[in-house]
């Protein structure tokens, strides 16, 4: 009996240009990362690859990986989670992106509303690159949208407020 997998979490790069409380991985300097052909090497039997980071649009090859894995594992399903801080890269690459896989899917990471946000994330005006961030996946034709939240003391009370946002901007919420 052979086994093989269905499911990867593939972490694009490590480098991340957010400062969580919750997570030291923005301290990462890392250079040498996985070309884009490597990328080629997954197995052809996932069927869901959540594509992350660190950040993953810091990928200057972004696009280039991500055709890769469609290459070599063509059924999948790709997600990708962001922390949503670069709009001006979204807007580069996610209507390429969708071209590759109309079903693509995209997350983005919010903490909080607003304010509340920013302060967990440590990044200002955060909250705000983020709603412009899912106009953009909008426009781009990215129709599975969706917010992953981090669960931490300092953010308990925010809980029902984003799940709000997430229903009025008919994202799914996890």
């Amino acid at each position: 009996l052979h086994m093989y997998p269905k499911n990867a979490i593939i972490a694009v790069t490590l480098n991340c240009n957010s400062r969580c409380v919750m997570c030291n991985i923005w301290k990462n300097r890392i250079t040498n990362e996985l070309s884009p052909e490597e990328f080629r090497r997954i197995p052809p039997s996932l069927e869901d690859i959540n594509i992350t980071g660190g950040e993953p649009f810091l990928r200057r090859d972004l696009v280039e990986i991500i055709a890769n894995m469609k290459i070599a594992a063509p059924r999948a399903r790709l997600v990708m989670i962001s922390n949503g801080f670069m709009p001006h890269r979204a807007a580069e690459d996610l209507p390429k992106i969708r071209s590759i896989d109309p079903r693509f899917a995209f997350r983005v990471s919010i903490d909080g509303m607003g304010a509340a946000h920013d302060a967990i994330r440590r990044i200002p005006g955060g909250f705000e690159k983020i709603c412009k961030t899912i106009q953009i996946a909008r426009d781009s034709g990215i129709r599975d949208l969706g917010v992953s939240f981090t669960v931490i003391d300092q953010n308990v009370d925010e809980i029902p407020k984003v799940r709000e946002f997430c229903r009025r901007q008919r994202m799914e919420f996890s």
